[in-house]
């Protein structure tokens, strides 16, 4: 993984975006709650925000003339030399803050394609007591470098840096805004990017998103960048605005289907305009990539190609309700759709929960709690959530209809941080339940995170090597270059945890061993053995909806098993799991992680398994459904795997008790694993084989 990928997880993991009030089912720590609101972050912010990293804070004049003259320094720098020592740019108090080679390494990315300086504009202001310090580098060839410096206006240090990327001149490309109207009338914002060459007639990449203004404004620098992109590759780019956001007509719903008929009705339209050539991708990450797989459901005509990066397409399944458990960071999501205004995720919410929400068990009632107004949205995800059943959950669903889509598809997901790893598989599967078009799609896994999927920005957000691999899909199928990347093998998976990979057909055909982990009760000590041996044929915790406390030790049961040999874990694992339970129905969630030598924790999978189970019967059997794993578990480090029902604030509260009772009366249960001869509870691994 390059330097600029590890400075956005790095980023990403120095925030605190899991409440400190949650504690680990193992240590005590904020571990499964950060691990699970970190994961919603890489769903979402990250493929716009792949370029921010937050500094550490240096003292600074309240004037304008230091940060002017800093500025204007690191500008006379980029004209002179690409390499900077770290005392040019920085004073001694800010070197005392901050590692030097991570702020050299950090600004060497930053400014290795800026090329020659020549002037710098800046703007000042105070935005809720922090200065926006803004200035632009402007160079020969009149394309601009946008930068952005927060200051805290009481303590007066540098808060962080944003570089925007260097926008192309005008005389480089033109942009052009319409309105395009779908097939009932409304009408999506439409930007429309050209190269200004000889060449007017060309292949067409198209994106659609709902994230066109980011806390009220246009990142012009990320999508400038990115329409460059494409234009240097010869596709004229578009970009669209989904409908019910950011000056696109309607009302969006979460993960509608009707994006599959607005995606096919954009695509024809562009099929008929004078500058397109016939031959036309979508692409995009997360919720574009959930955009880029709608477009093909209905197969319209032009669609050549779709390249979708860690896409969900079903609701209840996937992102925000992880097999019945409710992810409480749905609701910022929510507001930001509803509203138009701030971020997907802010990095106070799992803060207001546990504040603002405590103990309180009323779902229905939680976003005019946190933010003083009623979410529709939010209301018909509440009201269905006590009927995992109703009609509700599968008119939000495509998974289905993915079988459908006849355009080559790449489905593309990373194996670090990304939470939509799972869903991408799913796809996947889902697309290959049709024989007659299963050989048109294709998987690819690799060691990167959510937002280095597809090419963003100025590209270099993805490995080369799956940049030139997304060059060859796009220059087979909308150049005719013929350089038969459609007939390469359809699965490609990391093998060993090392730059090689594993191809195949299909995931079956993939080799694998199996290793079978018996759940047992020696001695009341809980472990998982290679043998069913004979102990306590049962282990209990409890599951109190109102409680906020995880650490607990009799809410929730942990599992471990300690590896003589390395493991590389790859593929699916297989829960059978026989449990009673003294409550009409509770949520079992199963949590899967390692402990290293040195006593660190970290999860196996992005993937949460688990069911509501019901007691309708006194033993119930719960298999689990497909849940990927990709991991390494080395000699001495153990294996955990973590029973409970209860990770608020991280997922909603299930109450236990019927659906006409849910949300008036929340019940105490008991929830029993039986580990007997009769009830042989076991975990199965999927393992590569032996090197």
């Amino acid at each position: 993984m390059g330097e600029k990928k590890k400075w956005q997880i790095k980023s990403l993991e120095n925030q605190k975006y899991a409440g400190d009030n949650a504690q680990s089912l193992f240590t005590g720590r904020a571990l499964v709650a950060q691990h699970f609101s970190l994961a919603f972050v890489s769903l979402f912010v990250v493929p716009l925000f792949f370029s921010h990293i937050t500094l550490a804070q240096t003292t600074v004049s309240q004037s304008r003339a230091p940060i002017t003259e800093k500025a204007q320094k690191i500008c006379s720098l980029i004209t002179e030399k690409s390499q900077f020592s770290y005392d040019e740019l920085f004073e001694k108090s800010f070197q005392e803050d901050f590692p030097q080679k991570i702020l050299i390494d950090i600004f060497q990315q930053i400014f290795s394609d800026v090329g020659t300086c020549l002037s710098v504009n800046f703007l000042t202001k105070v935005e809720e007591n922090t200065y926006k310090a803004q200035f632009l580098a402007v160079h020969q060839d009149q394309s601009e470098s946008l930068f952005k410096i927060s200051i805290d206006a009481t303590t007066k240090k540098i808060d962080g840096l944003l570089y925007e990327g260097t926008l192309p001149s005008s005389k480089y490309m033109s942009v052009e805004e319409l309105k395009v109207p779908m097939r009932d009338g409304t009408l999506l914002r439409t930007l429309i990017f050209k190269k200004n060459d000889s060449v007017q007639v060309k292949p067409v990449v198209l994106t659609r998103t709902p994230y066109l203004y980011l806390n009220e404004k246009f990142p012009k620098g990320h999508y400038y960048q990115t329409a460059k992109y494409f234009l240097d590759r010869g596709y004229h780019f578009v970009l669209q605005s989904i409908r019910g956001m950011h000056g696109s007509e309607g009302t969006i719903h979460l993960f509608s289907p009707i994006e599959a008929s607005d995606g096919a009705d954009t695509i024809r339209w562009i099929n008929k305009q004078e500058f397109a050539n016939g031959n036309i991708a979508t692409i995009g990450t997360s919720y574009d990539g959930f955009t880029a797989m709608a477009a093909g459901v209905e197969n319209p005509p032009g669609l050549k190609a779709i390249i979708t990066g860690a896409g969900p397409t079903d609701i209840a399944t996937g992102t925000f309700n992880i097999r019945g458990q409710l992810v409480l960071a749905a609701l910022d999501y929510i507001n930001y759709l509803t509203t138009g205004k701030g971020v997907p995720f802010t990095a106070t919410l799992t803060k207001s929960l546990v504040e603002k929400l405590g103990p309180s068990v009323q779902l229905t009632e939680y976003d005019n709690v946190l933010f003083g107004y009623n979410l529709p949205e939010w209301d018909l995800i509440a009201k269905n959530y006590t009927d995992m059943t109703s009609s509700f959950w599968k008119e939000r669903s495509l998974l289905q209809r993915l079988s459908q889509v006849q355009i080559p598809t790449w489905h593309i997901a990373g194996l670090e941080i990304d939470g939509n790893m799972p869903d991408t598989i799913n796809n996947f599967m889902a697309s290959q339940k049709n024989k007659l078009i299963s050989q048109n799609h294709h998987l690819i896994l690799g060691y990167w995170g959510h937002g280095n999927n597809t090419p963003a920005g100025n590209g270099k957000n993805v490995a080369s090597w799956l940049g030139n691999k997304i060059d060859r899909i796009l220059g087979q199928f909308l150049k005719s270059e013929n350089n038969n990347i459609h007939q390469e093998p359809q699965v490609l998976l990391p093998s060993h945890f090392q730059q090689n990979f594993t191809k195949a057909n299909s995931l079956e055909s993939i080799p694998t061993d199996k290793k079978i982990l018996y759940f047992e009760n020696l001695d009341n000590q809980t472990q998982l053995s290679e043998t069913n041996l004979q102990g306590s044929d049962h282990s209990s915790y409890l599951y109190s909806p109102t409680a906020l406390n995880q650490g607990e030790s009799d809410r929730n049961l942990n599992f471990g098993f300690k590896a003589r040999e390395t493991l590389y874990l790859r593929g699916n694992f297989h829960f059978r799991l026989f449990l009673r339970t003294n409550v009409p129905q509770t949520d079992v969630i199963i949590l899967l992680s390692k402990i290293d030598m040195n006593g660190k924790e970290g999860f196996l999978t992005q993937c949460l398994p688990g069911r509501r189970i019901q007691s309708t019967q006194p033993v119930i059997e719960l298999t689990s459904a497909y849940c990927p794993v990709f991991g390494q578990i080395k000699p001495g480090e153990q294996l955990m795997v973590s029973l409970t029902s209860n990770i608020f604030p991280g997922f909603a509260r299930n109450t236990n008790n019927t659906p006409e009772k849910f949300y008036s009366e929340p019940l105490d249960a008991q929830i029993s694993i039986l580990h007997s001869d009769e009830y042989p509870s076991t975990l199965t691994l999927d393992l590569e084989p032996a090197q």
